[in-house]
């Protein structure tokens, strides 16, 4: 089942300390079951109670958006000033044990400080927030807890159908969650050619180590034939290039489109087709003011390919190629905006063996 498997793949990222996919995993289970509970509550309970629900849904929504596009931390916002769940257990005649002392704000502070900030929790942490879930699901009757783990409960429920509601729920984030891991090229052995179907670009693959090979002989001879600031110099201006065109081509693409993204949305998207293309994972947590042009926030890369483990005891400061390349490509999408990329070096990979995630502070040029 759909609910025991996520919580297997849970409980075994837990073990392997794989502690922010914890606080991830669960942030998403917790917002399909309050979405589940919504929309059961406002069928279910009686007539003043669900006006009272809808209007903080409006207040919260801004007339502009319903509680299925909000996102966990409006959601929490909803739940707490409509005080939902004591509604809906005083209906039910439903005991909420531990719920009544779930602090759900402190799950969506975390989850935002690890997706968008790049800030690493710790074993304690992903083991509370995993443990508050477990037992909002056993509280609603959605999960049974037991020494083996978790098995979905096989009694009635106080929600009607709740459970196959739960698991269409899950199959769909599960659905969303297994295209993440299909091959995105497509192989013409007839050509020898790798294409992403995204884009219908021609790619070439190369390991890791090849790659960052081929910049290490390259970042050397430069630094022989003239000096080390040259290499760097060089690195960064392929990189930023690189990042101009692959802009250029982005915004193209996307002055075809009906609706065109805002600056912030596209900064998501490119984030999101870098990261299946084995750069590593591209996270952004940039905001641009559309009225005054000012931008501020980072961009966050898990797994640099420069950075990888078998590379990075001999690697150069080839960074500069990375960091030229995000140049490009966030100047390109804000119009010709001069923009710099600051590295947080006390975050640094290169610097700190314990840390994985190179944060990459985005601000206007000034002089």
């Amino acid at each position: 089942m759909i609910t025991e498997d996520k919580l297997s793949f849970i409980q075994k990222s837990l073990d392997m300390g794989e502690y922010d996919v914890v606080v991830k995993e669960c942030a998403t289970l917790f917002e399909v079951a309050l979405k589940r509970i919504f929309n059961e509550a406002i069928i279910s309970l009686p007539f003043n109670d669900r006006i009272d629900i809808q209007e903080v849904e409006k207040k919260i929504g801004k007339n502009n958006k319903g509680v299925q596009e909000f996102t966990f931390g409006e959601l929490v916002g909803l739940f707490r000033e409509s005080k939902l769940l004591a509604k809906w257990a005083k209906h039910s005649s439903r005991d909420l044990g531990l719920l009544n002392s779930l602090d759900f704000s402190s799950i969506v502070n975390l989850r935002n400080h690890v997706t968008h900030s790049g800030i690493e929790c710790n074993r304690f942490e992903a083991e509370l927030v995993y443990n508050y879930l477990r037992n909002m699901l056993a509280t609603l009757g959605l999960a049974d807890l037991n020494s083996s783990g978790i098995t979905l409960a096989k009694k009635n429920y106080s929600i009607e159908e709740s459970e196959n509601h739960l698991e269409k729920d899950l199959d769909k984030e599960s659905d969303k969650d297994s295209d993440k891991y299909k091959k995105i090229f497509k192989y013409l052995p007839e050509r020898g050619l790798l294409v992403n179907p995204a884009d219908g670009s021609r790619n070439v693959s190369f390991k890791v180590e090849t790659i960052n090979k081929i910049f290490d002989i390259i970042y050397n001879e430069i630094s022989v034939l003239a000096d080390e600031d040259a290499a760097q110099n060089i690195f960064k201006k392929a990189g930023y290039d690189g990042g101009k065109k692959f802009g250029g081509v982005m915004n193209q693409k996307w002055e075809l489109e009906q609706e065109t993204p805002s600056m912030n949305e596209k900064f998501i998207k490119w984030c999101e087709f870098d990261s299946d293309v084995g750069l590593g994972k591209f996270t952004s947590s940039l905001d641009v003011d559309e009225e005054t042009g000012e931008i501020e926030g980072n961009i966050i890369i898990s797994e640099n390919f420069l950075n990888d483990e078998h590379c990075k005891k001999n690697s150069p400061k080839t960074c500069s190629f990375i960091k030229g390349y995000c140049e490009g490509v966030i100047e390109e999408l804000l119009g010709g905006l001069d923009i710099e990329v600051v590295c947080q070096k006390e975050n640094c990979p290169k610097h700190n063996a314990f840390k994985k995630k190179c944060i990459y502070q985005i601000q206007e040029r000034r002089g």
